[in-house]
């Protein structure tokens, strides 16, 4: 009986003891490897480190915040009005911007403000229609970066 009560008590502990162990968060799979209900991008245990503003940021993709424009939108279709901002198919993407043409749907989403800048790109991915945005690098991608 005296070690009956041990080997209980033991598979007690080791039961218990499971649940309590935390998994340490891998913060490059977008996975929540933590168990803490947020995935990679909105975990706090992955915050990038060394960034200390955007301006120490290295952009490969021109105008990303689409800030530089030629001319305010003042209606859907006019992505021809972001700079180095084009056309990626036969769609027809849009051009919003706090200067000129902010849709209704946009603002009740409440999309506004932008998360970076004054300006965004607009899509349409439905089942029999997809839009496409692209850009014209200075250079290559680079893996790894």
């Amino acid at each position: 009986m005296k070690y009956g009560w041990v080997i209980a008590m033991g598979i007690t502990m080791l039961c218990l003891g499971g649940v309590s162990l935390h998994a340490q968060e891998i913060c490059d799979n977008g996975a929540d490897d933590d168990g803490n209900g947020l995935i990679d991008l909105n975990d706090p245990a992955c915050a990038c480190s060394g960034i200390t503003s955007l301006n120490d940021v290295t952009y490969f993709i021109n105008n990303p915040s689409f800030e530089d424009f030629g001319c305010c939108p003042s209606n859907y279709t006019q992505l021809a009005c972001a700079t180095g901002w084009i056309n990626g198919n036969q769609g027809s993407p849009d051009f919003f911007h706090t200067c000129g043409f902010l849709s209704a749907p946009l603002i009740q989403a409440g999309l506004e403000p932008f998360p970076d800048g004054d300006g965004i790109g607009g899509l349409i991915f439905s089942s029999d229609w997809k839009e496409y945005l692209a850009n014209c690098l200075d250079e290559p991608l680079k893996g790894g970066l």
